[in-house]
Parts: structure tokens; sequence; C-alpha cells
């Protein structure tokens, strides 16, 4: 590989990096606007709210767990990370 190509190929995975961390700081401020004034009973109860709020949960997690093979320093720095990226495997089983 040429100098100029790595550098290139260092440049565009530091890219997906600032995507996937941008997405999951996006994903996390949808939570919180979908559930600002409400209580686990109206999230309970709504199953619009809940549908979203869990595909926005979704998305974090497969973020997270894409930038932890990629650079898991910067993730541990992430408290809690790998219990959100578990999350994300159970959504699944809590909505059936």
């Amino acid at each position: 590989m040429s100098f100029a190509a790595g550098i290139v190929s260092r440049l565009w995975r530091y890219l997906d990096q600032l995507w996937m961390a941008r997405s999951i700081l996006s994903r996390a401020a949808s939570i919180r606007a979908y559930m600002r004034g409400k209580n686990f009973t109206a999230y309970d109860v709504d199953e619009i709210l809940r549908l979203a709020v869990e595909r926005q949960n979704e998305i974090i997690g497969e973020a997270l767990s894409r930038l932890v093979k990629d650079d898991p320093r910067l993730v541990s720095r992430i408290a809690d990370y790998r219990k959100i990226i578990d999350f994300r495997t159970q959504l699944p089983t809590v909505t059936t």
C-alpha cells in the first residue's frame, strides 16, 4: 500500500468512527426527546413510542459494537458500553 493510500485509508476509518459517534449521540438525543415528560407507564402502553425507543437503542448498540471492533480504547471510555451492546440483543425478546 502506498503512503497516500495509507493516509486515505486511515482518514476513512477516522471519518467512519466520527459518523458512528455522531449517530450514537443523535440517537440518544432522540430517545430523550421521545421520553420527555413521559414515565415508564406511558412508555409501556404506547407501542409506537416503545418501538421507536427500542429501535434507537438497537442502532446505538450496533454502532458501539462496530466501534469496539474498530477502536476498543475509544469505546472503553464509555461507561457500561458492554451493557449497552448486550441490551441491543435483548430487545427483540422484550417485545415479543
